[in-house]
């Protein structure tokens, strides 16, 4: 984000915070329950928005110099991405064309990929260069079994990728200008700093989460509450995404000070949250990126948020990684322990009976834009 931008959202949480006003949507709105339980709806969800849109499948400083790899199973896919000796990143089906296991495992460095089953092996672009007794195997056009591609691009310190092969992907038209915005904050001074895996609720309620600071005050009292604004955070839209912007109680010294001198963002007054859709999480810190990829998990009930937290400082001394892996842990026990458990408490809600619909406030525009998007992409 932009000095200007940065000041711009400044003013306008300043605003709210003297005025005891919040970001407002026209109306008032109301979801159906189904759109949190019906199964047959969230694989169409699942189908339609992640495995047919550009999705967040990593940071790029996890891919930090050529030959480095990763594998993940997204949505059920299984995915290999790696950087090759000059630096570009491709995306390939995890998928041997021999019998279909998978090549590659967890991350690292490699110069090619080996075949656990039976030691076909494929290099960095996905080329089959070796055949395991490849005389009594029998003819075979190497050329036509090598690694099945998938589109993929790079943009603003994060990895997207297509999980089909020939899927629409212009990712710069997806992005509509907010990979420019996020861009503009340096993602590529980050290094890696760590990553967890934290089992999540409906992917919708991870969702919503991350789209109001209206449930500061009470769910995180203990937490992050203290030391931010409740119901107080700017809304941005991008398309399909959204920012939503917090204040952090210190914004407050800025009043009165010419502007000239305002850094809210590197001073940690104020942190910036934008939500790609269908489910990535960006988040800007004074201390780095974070990314959060919520994917849909078994079931409509169930999901996985795999963070991954990219910092400015380079992790060299035992004090610097002890400091940021107590960050990682903070946080991953305030989304584990506050708002997961409370989004599995509202799964059950939701599946109760109680309720035919639920209501969303004026006061939460984001969340309300995030079903408007889902209804729109959806076409019902």
């Amino acid at each position: 984000m932009n000095r200007t931008e940065e000041i711009r959202i400044a003013r306008r949480l300043l605003d709210h915070i003297q005025n005891g006003t919040a970001e407002s949507a026209p109306h008032q709105h109301k979801v159906e329950i189904g759109r949190y339980t019906d199964s047959d709806l969230w694989a169409d969800e699942v189908e339609a928005f992640y495995r047919c849109s550009p999705i967040v499948a990593g940071m790029s400083c996890e891919l930090a110099g050529p030959g480095a790899y990763m594998a993940r199973h997204i949505v059920g896919v299984p995915v290999l991405i790696v950087r090759d000796a000059q630096g570009t990143i491709s995306a390939f089906l995890n998928v041997c064309t021999h019998r279909g296991a998978p090549v590659a495992a967890g991350c690292g460095r490699a110069s090619r990929f080996t075949c656990p089953y039976h030691a076909w092996t494929y290099d960095q672009s996905g080329r089959l260069i070796g055949v395991t007794s490849e005389d009594t195997f029998g003819p075979l056009d190497r050329s036509r079994h090598g690694l099945t591609q998938l589109p993929c691009a790079e943009r603003a310190g994060l990895i997207f990728v297509g999980l089909k092969p020939d899927m629409p992907f212009d990712i710069d038209s997806w992005l509509a200008g907010v990979g420019d915005h996020i861009a503009d904050d340096g993602p590529e001074m980050l290094h890696l700093g760590g990553e967890r895996l934290i089992e999540a609720p409906n992917w919708k309620i991870v969702m919503e989460g991350h789209l109001e600071s209206y449930h500061f005050a009470s769910l995180h009292r203990n937490s992050v509450g203290p030391t931010t604004f409740n119901n107080c955070g700017t809304i941005d839209r991008f398309g399909p995404h959204i920012l939503i912007t917090v204040a952090h109680r210190h914004i407050v010294d800025l009043i009165g000070r010419p502007e000239s001198e305002w850094h809210p963002l590197r001073d940690g007054m104020m942190t910036a949250q934008y939500v790609l859709f269908p489910g990535a999480s960006i988040t800007l810190l004074a201390n780095g990126m974070m990314a959060q990829m919520v994917r849909p998990g078994r079931h409509v009930g169930h999901s996985t948020n795999h963070m991954v937290m990219g910092f400015y400082e380079r992790p060299e001394n035992p004090d610097v990684v002890a400091g940021q892996t107590a960050f990682l842990d903070f946080i991953e026990t305030v989304l584990r322990d506050e708002d997961y458990a409370m989004g599995f408490e509202i799964q059950n809600g939701m599946g109760s009976g109680a309720l035919t619909h639920a209501t969303l406030g004026m006061n939460e525009p984001g969340v309300i834009y995030f079903h408007q998007i889902m209804r729109e992409l959806l076409g019902r």
